[in-house]
């Protein structure tokens, strides 16, 4: 009986890795179009322009771990030089907060995928990679 039973549990944990690694398999395999790889990019362009016509640029930082970019936001108000930074530092950032302060962009050096979520945020990295195509 003992056997069967450890049978059973290696079959479980056998079928639970494999499950796993199917769903993985799923995932990385599942396509996104062309379309949807388009309004990413306008949605993208559009942040940007809003950014370029933008007075006052809120900067936000989080102190989670593993998302703690305090130095890169501030070496990025440093480089400002038109516009005026506001550093915004929390735990949890709430973007329905941000409606309460007079800010025309909103600039994250936080989660890398917030700017995913929210039509109001423009990842430093990608601001960056575009000021320097922009600039050729």
């Amino acid at each position: 009986m003992e056997i069967v039973s450890i049978i059973a549990g290696c079959v479980s944990i056998i079928l639970g890795f494999l499950a796993i690694a199917l769903s993985v398999y799923f995932f990385i395999q599942s396509k996104i179009s062309e379309k949807e790889v388009q309004k990413m990019e306008q949605k993208e362009k559009g942040m940007y322009l809003k950014y370029l016509h933008s007075e006052k640029i809120g900067i936000l930082v989080t102190n989670k771990p593993g998302q703690q970019r305090l130095k890169n936001a501030l070496r990025y108000l440093k480089s400002l030089k038109e516009k005026k930074g506001y550093i915004f530092i929390s735990n949890d950032l709430n973007t329905k907060e941000f409606e309460n302060f007079q800010i025309n962009c909103w600039v994250n050096t936080a989660c890398p995928r917030m700017d995913l979520t929210d039509g109001e945020i423009i990842n430093l990295e990608k601001l960056q990679r575009l000021e320097k195509l922009n600039s050729r």
